[in-house]
């Protein structure tokens, strides 16, 4: 007995999946971006927000678009604060 039908309902399935985990990873990544902007105004990420809520595929597409040339250095940033906040504690244990 087949669960799911035959193998082209499953790799029928497993593409539909596939579909969603990378939407679903575009929303996310749009919206830590988002949010990691400190140059974007809070009506404008609400702005944003409301969009990605409403059409998530077609505001993450157009948030890219707009505004995408600034997301690795954002991503980059944070990194290097995370690093450095993590360095500090470091020290901080190491010198009591």
């Amino acid at each position: 007995m087949l669960i799911l039908g035959s193998f082209w309902s499953v790799l029928l399935l497993t593409f539909w999946a596939f579909v969603l985990l990378a939407a679903l990873l575009a929303v996310f990544l749009t919206i830590s971006d988002l949010f990691r902007d400190r140059a974007l105004s809070g009506w404008a990420k609400a702005a944003w927000v409301v969009l990605l809520i409403f059409l998530p595929l077609l505001g993450s597409l157009i948030y890219v678009i707009a505004r995408g040339r600034g997301m690795p250095d954002r991503i980059g940033d944070a990194a290097r604060r995370r690093h450095e906040r993590a360095d500090a504690r470091a020290r901080a244990d190491t010198a009591e």
